[in-house]
């Protein structure tokens, strides 16, 4: 296959045939970066391009360690299937199935479960399909050793996988920003294992700077576009239509994972962006509309944009919105828009934790014939943590943003507040 970034791609006969499974070719219709089209209109891009750039990293990375064929081929596969549990609008719909399921289900455990379940793709695989669904869970793989399992599992997901040096590469190329063109093919050079018992994926001190790039274009493309005010207002829009239409238009009993999966994944297998958009518009209802408006670009606007680190000096007030989940932080925007008299269904709070995961401990460099962690040996800071922002949002017309903002200052004890 021809990809814009590495040129060709070679696929074996086996991943062929996985590529062209229903499950594999639903990812065609489920975009990488969920609304972000909304703010940046060629991120439209797909899961299925980076499950093949994933491979392709993968490849490169597992060659570059000398891995024996079975390895090798394990960790293709791995990467090639490490996103195939996803559903529409990726991990937006991760809230609706641990909702129903319990915080133990993700996309992860979903992608797992189409290894071993799925007729299609664990007919193809056979016997590796174990092999690869214990790589992406983490677990020593059977007739492995586990510095063999640890190795081969860090390639497809850890601090510095096949899975992210793809996805910012690509998410940067597509979105036309440059924060996350890191210097992929120096990495590649430099990229060792610690030849310890734990036998972790590193880099040689020489790579440490082609590191830093790496670890910074991560930080800024979460602040400049994964956490884009136009594309959280648009997943949250979503997020409102998509649990107003659970247990109508979406059957919730069928997200439910029961002793038998196979139920479960005939149902995820029909669900992709375009078919839950179609599904939930089909009628006309308040869920409908929502999305309707998503669909037009007919936003809520921003009333509130803060961090409340800075800017709610109570400390009482700054901690009871910390301890806040979504659905609280619904209910409070439920109440503020019926006794304002705003439609509930065009008020949203939402808080976004914007990650600053530089990887201080978990990320390795080799330095003088030592694994050492980044944060020993770089001048960038390891801080790790987040950047805390907090958004209400609302109908468009300033007296609604007006009202909703006096009361978040009200609730809040803010003294000064405004949007950026």
């Amino acid at each position: 296959m021809r990809d814009p970034l590495y040129g060709f791609v070679y696929l074996t006969e086996l991943e062929v045939k996985l590529i062209d499974t229903a499950m594999f070719q639903r990812l065609r219709r489920i975009k990488q970066l969920s609304h972000a089209y909304l703010a940046y209109p060629s991120a439209t891009h797909t899961r299925f391009e980076h499950s093949i750039g994933a491979l392709h990293v993968a490849d490169m990375i597992a060659g570059r360690l000398g891995l024996v064929d079975e390895q090798r081929t394990a960790v293709r596969l791995a990467a090639l299937l490490h996103d195939i549990g996803h559903g529409p609008f990726s991990h937006l719909f991760e809230e609706v199935l641990r909702k129903l399921n319990g915080d133990a289900i993700g996309h992860e455990q979903v992608s797992a479960m189409i290894i071993r379940e799925d007729e299609q793709v664990s007919g193809l695989l056979g016997d590796k399909a174990e092999t690869v669904a214990q790589l992406l869970e983490r677990k020593t793989v059977d007739g492995w050793t586990a510095s063999d399992s640890t190795l081969a599992s860090d390639i497809v997901s850890g601090p510095l996988d096949a899975d992210k040096m793809d996805y910012l590469r690509r998410d940067s190329y597509h979105v036309g920003v440059e924060y996350a063109r890191f210097d992929l093919h120096r990495l590649m050079h430099t990229i060792a294992r610690t030849g310890d018992l734990a036998n972790h994926l590193c880099v040689d001190y020489k790579g440490v700077d082609s590191v830093e790039n790496y670890r910074l274009g991560r930080y800024l493309m979460h602040t400049q576009v994964y956490h884009h005010h136009a594309r959280l207002v648009g997943d949250r829009m979503f997020a409102r239509a998509l649990n107003m239409a659970l247990g109508s238009t979406v059957d919730k009993d069928l997200l439910t994972i029961r002793s038998d999966p196979r139920e479960f994944l005939c149902y995820y297998a029909s669900l992709d962006d375009y078919s839950i958009y179609h599904m939930i518009m089909q009628r006309d209802n308040l869920a409908s509309a929502l999305l309707m408006d998503v669909s037009r670009r007919a936003l809520l606007k921003r009333a509130v944009d803060i961090r409340p680190s800075l800017e709610i000096v109570d400390f009482i007030s700054r901690e009871s919105l910390a301890a806040m989940d979504q659905d609280a932080l619904d209910i409070l925007a439920n109440t503020i828009a019926r006794e304002e008299g705003i439609d509930p269904n065009r008020v949203i709070l939402y808080t976004s934790e914007i990650p600053i995961k530089l990887y201080g401990d978990a990320l390795l460099v080799m330095y003088k014939g030592v694994p050492r962690s980044i944060g020993a040996l770089s001048p960038v800071s390891a801080r790790q943590g987040g950047i805390t922002k907090f958004y209400a949002f609302g109908p468009p017309d300033e007296h609604s943003l007006r009202k909703i903002r006096e009361r978040v200052k009200k609730e809040f004890r803010i003294s000064e507040l405004g949007t950026t």
